[in-house]
């Protein structure tokens, strides 16, 4: 068990959900270690993804599969097995979520998901082969009809 402080507190970290990022998240190559932290028991779409080595880095995340249901990019498969897997099924997906001070315009990286191994909690972030899906994708109103269908 480890406690660091964060922008919401203390927070205690169990050893094995922690999540290692063998080169970083893109921008940031020098930090490895993160934790999924999810502020309302799981009701919600959103989470935050902590980094362990700097407390005072972190991203709101969604998992794409569960707000896009055919949200199915394609990935360099070298990169898939690079983190211990051989296709998207086998894995958790979240894109990271910029929340802007007018939260209608909040977006989310489609485009380069992190992909975790929910066996070994080895993870990277990889950028999708498919010209589809964008770096940033206009969510909020996909969040709000959600939210008003799931209540």
């Amino acid at each position: 068990m480890e406690v660091i402080n964060t922008a919401f507190g203390p927070l205690q970290v169990d050893s094995e959900k922690v999540i290692t990022f063998p080169t970083g998240l893109i921008g940031f190559p020098q930090f490895h270690r993160f934790v999924v932290v999810d502020r309302d028991g799981g009701r919600g779409v959103l989470k935050y993804l902590q980094c362990l080595d700097e407390p005072s880095l972190g991203f709101v995340t969604v998992d794409p599969r569960v707000v896009f249901a055919d949200y199915a990019p394609e990935m360099p498969r070298q990169d898939l097995e690079s983190i211990g897997i051989s296709s998207l099924d086998e894995a958790l997906l979240l894109c990271v979520v910029v929340v802007p001070p007018d939260i209608k315009k909040m977006t989310c990286n489609l485009r380069a998901p992190v992909v975790v191994n929910p066996e070994t909690r080895m993870a990277k972030q990889i950028i999708s082969i498919s010209p589809e899906y964008e770096t940033r994708y206009y969510v909020f109103p996909v969040l709000e009809s959600l939210l008003q269908r799931t209540g």
